[in-house]
């Protein structure tokens, strides 16, 4: 799990230690086609973490870091077939 560990480190800030996968989903209508040919169908991972340390901030690859509560989310499974 170091990649998701970095992942959010780099992204976030926060230090996090992962405790389980909690799903992998794709949408069957977002397919990639490219030039060359080759077409695939990108997926997702989710993995429930908890955080061990760092300090909110924003990177390169994030433009709003913040706290929220997971019943304020929108609900994916609307959007993604699970695997």
């Amino acid at each position: 799990m170091e990649t998701e560990v970095r992942e959010v480190r780099e992204e976030t800030g926060i230090d996090v230690e992962v405790t389980a996968i909690s799903g992998l989903c794709t949408d069957p209508g977002h397919v990639m086609a490219y030039d060359d040919g080759e077409v695939r169908r990108q997926f997702s991972i989710g993995f429930r973490a908890r955080p061990v340390g760092g300090a909110v901030r924003t990177s390169e690859e994030s433009k709003e870091v913040r706290w929220v509560d997971p019943a304020d989310l929108d609900d994916p499974r609307g959007r993604f077939v699970t695997i």
